[in-house]
């Protein structure tokens, strides 16, 4: 979706990479210098700048669950959003701070009345604060004393997802917290070693909710990929050296990469995989596929480095896949 002079990443898939109706794709391109937000029409081929201003962190983009036609970005202490058939941006409202502080990648509860966003207070705070998205009024849900990554707003209930971010092992990483900061706990955790299904301490990561059940799918390293319920039961998906896994809504077909270029459709139900892409590192960039199907599990979204660092799609509806696909 990008040619060969520009570079383009998907969005990190606990968001969606496509609006509402699943006929645009958001992407992120580098290019002149910045890093700018454009839109891809799937019916037309056709992609557009949505974003000039290269504040506007493009890669933290996040289309509305349930409007097409919206896109949240943020831009220093500021959440914006896009309408992607104008391009026309608003600021929906902003965090008190001096000196300003840079959020991250928005995340809409499943009212579609508040978006979530985290970030870094200070030298030694870290916070997960909201919008209200009619009034643009900003409240603080929580503040930690270590770096807070990978928000999300649970697709049903009033909790918000945050992890230890350590870029490794943690000794708890997986957290939630409900909206009013109440309730924080680990949601995730094996704490005696007698119950782990591993000799080595448990690392889980790369985590992302299910839209239409509200479990949530993780990565057991080098084990497998775990359902894991809000209340911290969990279950086995799938087992082997995966690196990111994403459901599609219904939790029922799983997309999965791992360490070796490959990317796989999977069924959760009975364990079934089928090869989907090899050799998309054929330019020696191994860079993460981060791959992304969307909620109806039509369209399979991933980071492609097999001509140079682009953006690829595939319509799995012209592929010929067993049964257990069909939505």
């Amino acid at each position: 979706m990008s040619g060969p002079a520009t570079k383009a990443s998907d969005l990190y898939y606990h968001v969606s990479n496509l609006t509402a109706d699943e006929k645009i794709i958001i992407i992120d391109v580098q290019e002149e210098g910045g890093s700018y937000v454009y839109a891809h029409e799937i019916a037309t081929g056709k992609s557009h700048r949505l974003t000039d201003d290269p504040r506007v962190r493009a890669g933290h983009a996040s289309p509305h669950p349930k409007d097409p036609d919206t896109v949240f970005v943020t831009r220093g202490n500021e959440l914006l959003r896009i309408q992607v058939s104008s391009g026309k941006v608003e600021v929906i409202g902003s965090v008190p701070s001096q000196p300003p502080v840079g959020l991250g990648q928005p995340t809409v509860n499943g009212a579609n009345t508040h978006v979530a966003v985290g970030f870094r207070r200070d030298e030694k705070t870290w916070e997960i604060g909201r919008f209200d998205l009619k009034t643009g009024a900003y409240s603080t849900v929580i503040r930690q004393g270590f770096n807070m990554g990978h928000v999300q707003y649970h697709p049903t209930q009033e909790l918000i997802f945050y992890v230890w971010e350590t870029g490794g092992y943690a000794p708890q990483r997986s957290w939630v917290v409900n909206s009013d900061g109440t309730g924080n706990r680990p949601l995730y955790y094996s704490a005696k070693p007698d119950q782990w299904i591993t000799p080595d301490k448990e690392w889980m990561t790369h985590e992302s909710w299910v839209r239409k059940t509200g479990a949530m799918t993780m990565i057991m390293d080098k084990q497998g990929i775990v359902l894991v319920e809000p209340d911290g039961k969990w279950k086995v998906l799938f087992h082997g050296r995966y690196w990111h896994a994403h459901a599609r809504g219904d939790g029922k077909v799983l997309v999965m990469d791992d360490n070796q270029g490959r990317i796989w459709v999977g069924n959760a139900e009975t364990g079934d995989i089928r090869l989907l892409v090899s050799n998309y590192w054929k330019t020696g960039s191994k860079r993460h596929s981060h791959p992304a199907i969307s909620e109806s599990g039509r369209y399979v979204v991933f980071n492609d480095s097999h001509r140079h660092e682009a953006v690829s799609y595939i319509d799995l509806t012209t592929l010929d896949l067993p049964a257990w696909f069909k939505p």
